[in-house]
């Protein structure tokens, strides 16, 4: 179904201000269609040549898998490209004793314009972002002991930021062989899309060297997709760009805003209207019951001024006894209306409660699974230099 949303994304990857190679890479391109764009931020690990092979192959093997395949949900399609790549990594490990200890992390998306959809499937500690209406929120959940205690407020922004053991990882492409309805394995979500919201993936290297508020104010302060994401990339490398740096930026506009706002994002809960159908509903009926009891508030008044104004020339034509003392009616200038009213009235408009974000395996869009005895350190030794990447709409088949 058409309609008027539109995407305009742009992704690029640097080597950083302290490694000497790039493990990192990244895919920004069409996907079936006009309509589909698919993102996908990779942060190889394993030292030495291993990540940089099996972010390669997830690379490759996400591209290749969706490519030749579009029948069958997208959600599932996606978590079936992460799933294969995870298993060709693993294969190849097998097969080179050199490259044992390779894998990556990655956290890819398919936009749906037609069904104003983000599809998301997310294994390791690279994130998604959404910035929307001034709020930058992180969609995805990090697979590490330090992200998880960072969610649970034990640990702050600032400390989970500089924490020795920060990219040790629970979860990662190349840990075994594993399939894509695994539970604990690739987190599947979707976040529907609306105009005036900006979505950010990235590796570690960008949100381990800049804060929430830093990325906020640089996608605040700067208007397209391609600016946003260098300067993202330079902020991290200002930090001190201690790690190679992937960021993709899409900004999702509207048409025809009319139809949706940021405000009516989150789909209703179960049984609810959602969006400005159900805003708007609650309005008019607010404002039709209020124009009714005004009207008839009216009428009281007319009716009260009429009886007062009656009352007064009948004391006028019927004089009183000497001895009698004048007494005044109970309706005073209030017209009759009924006590404790006073001629006001009062509406209270009912409210609609939003679900957040849906999730097909969990809260926020992931399963929140903790998974253990899987784990890999981002780190080892790195080869001669590697020049950064930058990729607009389409990815570079090759590297």
């Amino acid at each position: 179904m058409k309609n008027g949303l539109d995407i305009s994304s742009f992704g690029a990857t640097d080597t950083g201000c302290v490694r000497e190679n790039n493990e990192d890479t990244l895919i920004t391109m069409q996907l079936w269609d006009m309509r589909h764009t698919l993102l996908v931020a990779i942060d190889g690990m394993g030292g030495e040549e291993g990540g940089e092979v099996a972010a390669e192959i997830a690379r490759k093997t996400i591209i290749e898998f969706l490519t030749k395949n579009r029948e069958g949900s997208v959600l599932g399609l996606l978590k079936q490209a992460m799933a294969l790549a995870n298993n060709e990594i693993v294969k190849a490990a097998e097969e080179d004793p050199r490259l044992h200890r390779m894998g990556c992390v990655a956290t890819a998306g398919i936009v749906s314009l037609d069904e104003a959809t983000l599809y998301v499937a997310h294994v390791g500690d690279s994130r998604l972002y959404r910035y929307s209406r001034g709020e930058l929120t992180k969609l995805t959940h990090d697979h590490s002991l330090v992200g998880y205690q960072e969610e649970q407020g034990l640990l702050t922004e600032e400390q989970a930021m500089h924490h020795p053991r920060r990219s040790v990882i629970e979860r990662c492409l190349g840990s075994g062989m594993h399939t894509a309805d695994e539970r604990g394995f690739i987190d599947g979500s979707l976040f529907p899309l609306v105009g005036g919201e900006t979505f950010v993936f990235c590796s570690d290297g960008l949100c381990d060297m800049v804060t929430s508020a830093q990325i906020a104010e640089c996608l605040r302060n700067n208007k397209t997709a391609e600016d946003k994401c260098l300067a993202l990339i330079e902020a991290a490398k200002d930090a001190g760009g201690k790690d190679n740096v992937t960021v993709i930026v899409a900004d999702i506009t509207d048409s025809n805003p009319t139809t949706t706002t940021a405000a009516d994002a989150a789909p209703a809960a179960p049984g609810a209207k959602s969006g400005n159908a159900a805003r708007g509903g609650k309005a008019v009926s607010v404002v039709s019951m209020r124009k009714q009891r005004m009207g008839t508030l009216a009428i009281l008044v007319v009716a009260g001024l009429v009886l007062l104004t009656a009352g007064f020339f009948l004391g006028r034509c019927t004089a009183p006894k000497a001895e009698e003392p004048l007494t005044t009616g109970k309706q005073g200038r209030a017209g009759w209306l009924p006590q404790g009213k006073g001629g006001a009235d009062t509406v209270k408009k009912d409210t609609v409660k939003y679900v957040a974000n849906p999730a097909v395996d969990g809260q926020d869009g992931t399963n929140g699974e903790k998974v253990g005895g899987t784990h890999g350190e981002k780190d080892g030794k790195k080869s001669n230099g590697q020049k950064s990447e930058t990729n607009q709409q389409s990815d570079k088949q090759g590297r």
